[in-house]
């Protein structure tokens, strides 16, 4: 479906705008969440209906996941919604995501935290890892440990770099000029 500009639109609003793409990679990458979700929660009630003898335990921490799941897929179906309805400009949907994304940007500055106190006690117990690793002969447990530290490494980035793009995009769905584009119910 083509693209129509009216003439009487402003010069700046025609073209790429960023909180728009923001907006899609947000919905889509809360779509990926939603079918990895469902996936493992999948995976977890086929292990509860298979393994019928599991100690009470195994049976509360597959809940535990199964609850967690459901509550991951639940947030992340209403995100979904939320990003749709921005897309298609609902004036409902403008103030919804912008209190989402800052929800989703102290979670991941939050466990961002948390992995980096992580990384800091791997790097701190990876030398007597390393030692007792040696000691027994391996060689391949100082290359594991590297790709470990680098795959916290990673994962630190981009949970820096989501939190910084959340935090601008619900300042930017703020701004009159962005506020002005949303229609709002008659």
């Amino acid at each position: 479906m083509p693209v129509v500009v009216s003439p009487d639109q402003p010069a700046r609003l025609r073209g790429l705008v960023f909180w728009r793409v923001l907006v899609w990679l947000l919905l889509l990458v809360s779509a990926f969440g939603c079918v990895q979700y469902l996936q493992h929660a999948q995976r977890v009630w086929g292990q509860l209906q298979a393994q019928a003898s599991l100690e009470p335990s195994a049976v509360d921490a597959l809940h535990g996941m199964l609850g967690w799941d459901a509550g991951y897929l639940l947030v992340a179906f209403v995100l979904i919604i939320i990003c749709a309805g921005c897309i298609l400009r609902q004036g409902w949907a403008r103030p919804c995501l912008r209190v989402a994304a800052v929800i989703i940007a102290v979670w991941l500055l939050i466990t961002g935290f948390l992995l980096l106190r992580d990384l800091q006690m791997l790097g701190t117990s990876s030398a007597g890892i390393l030692a007792q690793a040696q000691q027994q002969g391996a060689v391949a447990t100082e290359q594991i440990m590297a790709r470990l530290q680098r795959s916290y490494q990673l994962a630190l980035a981009f949970k820096t770099i989501g939190a910084i793009a959340l935090l601008w995009l619900s300042w930017k769905l703020g701004k009159p000029a962005v506020r002005t584009q949303f229609r709002t119910r008659r």
